[in-house]
């Protein structure tokens, strides 16, 4: 039997300051104590996506005082399917029409990535009003290309990326390029407090994961 549980992954400023959460999900079955949650849902049906993007919505509304209150956002991880039921599903359309507060994360497994605002669900997405985060630039897919669109409120860094060119001299040099498209940059993997001294004097906004500890979602209000 598979279990699923919601984790609440803080998005914090390079001063410490707690501006968001990712609603992240993790699959656990009795014979392996953690499915990789990439791949498991990647192999879910339409009607298993749809389900599992209600759930997350349904678990993020329950806090919606909290997350306004303190001007908080949260952020969910949608591919190219579940991208169209925002589009096309009215419950699902019907929840997300009352959190305002949610931000939809393109993931890097998104089909027509480059094509930004000429690609019809985003553009849809974002007429609609909806607010988009650009997720693991540097991962292959979420490239440069996807950047320079202008669609999204925010990008996040990928891990492996911001391991690799936080060592080079030019890194301040790629990020004011990178802040061209996107002001609003959010570094995951920063495993060092000493590292956001850096990220400050290159204008990096937040930091994701590490350094910060994460907790079950429903006690996400337990983050300040």
């Amino acid at each position: 039997m598979i279990t699923t549980n919601f984790i609440a992954e803080p998005i914090m400023s390079t001063e410490g300051k707690l501006l968001g959460c990712e609603l992240l999900t993790r699959f656990n079955s009795e014979d392996l104590p953690v499915l990789n949650t990439k791949y498991y849902i990647m192999a879910m049906d339409a009607e298993g996506k749809r389900e599992l993007l209600i759930r997350q919505l349904q678990a993020i509304e329950v806090h919606a005082s909290w997350f306004r209150d303190n001007r908080l956002y949260c952020t969910v991880n949608i591919d190219t399917m579940q991208a169209r039921l925002c589009v096309f599903d009215r419950e699902v359309i019907q929840l997300l029409d009352k959190l305002d507060y949610v931000r939809l994360e393109i993931s890097e497994n998104f089909e027509g990535l480059e094509q930004g605002i000429n690609h019809p669900i985003l553009k849809t997405l974002l007429n609609v009003g909806y607010r988009l985060f650009l997720d693991d630039l540097g991962s292959g897919r979420a490239n440069v290309a996807a950047l320079t669109t202008g669609c999204y409120e925010a990008v996040k860094i990928d891990r492996a990326f911001y391991r690799q060119e936080i060592q080079k001299p030019t890194f301040n040099i790629l990020m004011k390029n990178i802040m061209q498209y996107c002001p609003y940059v959010i570094v995951e993997g920063v495993e060092q407090q000493k590292e956001l001294s850096v990220l400050r004097d290159s204008g990096v906004t937040a930091v994701q994961g590490y350094l910060y500890r994460s907790v079950t979602f429903d006690k996400v209000n337990t983050l300040l």
